[in-house]
């Protein structure tokens, strides 16, 4: 097998390993590539869909209503929190409010109301797109392929059934984020590839 980073094709070791999270026991083949040291399958299955089921994968979970209310009001105040850990307030407020890991991976780089955001690979939004516009941010967006359909959310936030290759337009934003995605992914260039034309000059993946 070709590494799909590097190109290598001595001396790679071959792996069978059995689907756990699920508990199939479904048998896929990994190739580690003794060059680069990439541990990739073999052959991506034709319907990646039935590995990622609303009912089990956690990314496709959003109960709306736990951003209502006296809980929506705390909920909002972590995520807040979250995109301040690196400033010192923030630092010492984390010691006694847990910070939200994938909203405190953006702390510190300017995120504002302004900036445009899309996420790719996001499932229904629940990890960072849906906090992020309940704390004002207008200009985000977010694609997936394994969605049953487009979504609009009740705040305005909308995603799409697509992957990032599919998505029209150039230099349209200020941020594009892969959050525990990018590694799912038989094409990494090519998806750097599109990311870097969604990009406005000066943005940041």
């Amino acid at each position: 097998m070709r590494c799909r980073i590097c190109d290598n094709t001595e001396g790679n070791s071959r792996y069978r390993v059995p689907e756990m999270y699920y508990g199939t026991g479904e048998l896929f083949e990994y190739v580690l590539c003794c060059r680069c040291g990439c541990l990739q399958i073999e052959s991506v299955p034709a319907e990646m869909e039935r590995y990622y089921p609303d009912d089990l994968y956690v990314s496709m979970w959003l109960d709306e209503t736990r951003y209502r209310g006296v809980r929506g009001f705390f909920r909002n105040f972590q995520s807040r929190l979250s995109l301040a850990v690196t400033n010192p307030i923030g630092k010492l407020l984390s010691l006694v409010v847990a910070p939200q890991k994938n909203l405190a991976s953006l702390s510190g780089l300017g995120i504002g109301v302004e900036t445009r955001l899309l996420d790719v690979g996001c499932g229904k939004g629940k990890n960072l797109l849906y906090p992020l516009r309940q704390l004002g941010l207008r200009r985000l967006a977010g694609c997936d392929p394994y969605l049953a359909g487009d979504l609009s959310y009740g705040n305005g936030l909308r995603i799409m059934k697509c992957r990032v290759e599919e998505l029209p337009g150039r230099d349209e934003w200020d941020m594009v984020t892969f959050h525990h995605s990018f590694e799912h992914m038989a094409n990494p260039a090519e998806v750097l590839t599109a990311a870097f034309r969604l990009l406005c000059p000066g943005g940041r993946c």
